[in-house]
């Protein structure tokens, strides 16, 4: 339930549906990608896409050189997003232009991307398929549902430390007092050359 939890909440922070991240954490861990890797590469994507919308930042160059615009993604999905430029990189002969590309549209740490990107489109709608024939994906209901599980163990959690304090602290006066009496008491015994004296 931690996972659907998990990617759930990743989902909702990337602005995409459960099941679509799902599928694409799966091709992520077939191309040896992190999910958080993906996560951030994800993220870093989706505002380079925006600031180029805008003729802002790094990622405007970068789909020029890819023969892309951010007019022509808008309204793509990120699977189908990342499906086009996967499909640009493999026009990049040179492996600069392709790793420069990559970073500035992935961010720092984007290189790891290229191992999915290499597949191209194609490749990653099999992997996602993929993900979905082997039940792999995670819908929007079940990373609900984990929430809301997680949520009320985490108030049952906090309900058992809440009574475990209020035991303890009802007793906490009688064993100081005991502590005290027995500390008052002076030593338990003496050694002295005879043996042991109590």
């Amino acid at each position: 339930s931690q996972l659907e939890d998990n990617t759930g909440k990743a989902a909702k922070r990337l602005g995409l549906a459960t099941e679509q991240l799902s599928a694409l954490h799966f091709a992520a861990r077939l191309s040896n990608v992190g999910v958080e890797q993906l996560n951030n590469s994800l993220r870093f994507m989706l505002k380079n896409l925006s600031d180029a919308a805008r003729g802002q930042g790094e990622g405007k160059d970068a789909l020029a050189m890819l023969g892309l615009s951010a007019e022509g993604l808008r309204g793509k999905s990120a699977e189908q997003q990342l499906g086009a430029i996967a499909d640009a990189m493999k026009g990049l002969t040179d492996e600069s232009d392709r790793m420069n590309a990559t970073l500035a549209i992935f961010g720092r740490g984007g290189e790891d991307m290229l191992n999915i990107l290499e597949s191209g489109s194609a490749g990653m709608r099999q992997m996602t398929e993929e993900a979905r024939k082997m039940g792999a994906v995670i819908s929007d209901e079940s990373a609900k549902a984990a929430d809301a599980f997680n949520d009320e163990m985490d108030r049952m959690g906090a309900r058992m430390e809440a009574s475990t304090r209020q035991i303890v602290d009802l007793f906490i006066p009688a064993l100081t007092a005991l502590a005290k009496q027995l500390n008052n008491m002076g030593p338990v015994g003496t050694i002295g050359q005879g043996g042991i004296g109590i």
